[in-house]
């Protein structure tokens, strides 16, 4: 039973944060294409206009490569819960084997946490940068 609701809090845990990963991208998708269409209006906001480009298509990098690594840890962890593949090894090589992937895993999933941090603060700074674009057009 136990095994039953981590499995369901660790799928629970997975589909939010990809739901998080669609909305920041379609949130900088929305961003870059709005931004990008806009450099022929006017000539003086060019300059914010591609930064906040830049700095969307940089966000919506780290979510693709957030998508990728946690591709990567899914199916290395699957690969080592097959005893099929690993039976030429002792039941203790394959525990040091199954602890060496699950500090991998570990290390990834550090490196989707820092992607994700870094993402929230390039979000900060797109509405930043809007909030300036928007005053200079104002004046």
């Amino acid at each position: 039973m136990t095994e039953q609701v981590d499995l369901h809090f660790h799928n629970a845990m997975r589909d939010t944060r990809y739901a998080y990963w669609n909305a920041l991208l379609t949130l900088n998708g929305i961003i870059a294409t709005i931004f990008a269409a806009s450099t022929f209006l006017a000539d003086n906001t060019k300059v914010f206009t591609f930064i906040i480009v830049f700095v969307s298509i940089c966000a919506c990098l780290l979510i693709i490569s957030n998508y990728k690594t946690a591709k990567t840890v899914y199916n290395k962890l699957g690969e080592s819960t097959d005893t099929k593949k690993y039976s030429h090894l002792s039941e203790q090589e394959f525990e040091q084997f199954r602890k060496k992937e699950i500090e991998e895993a570990t290390r990834l999933n550090k490196k989707i946490d820092r992607n994700e941090k870094v993402n929230n603060i390039l979000i900060i700074v797109q509405l930043f940068l809007i909030l300036i674009l928007s005053l200079i057009n104002i004046i």
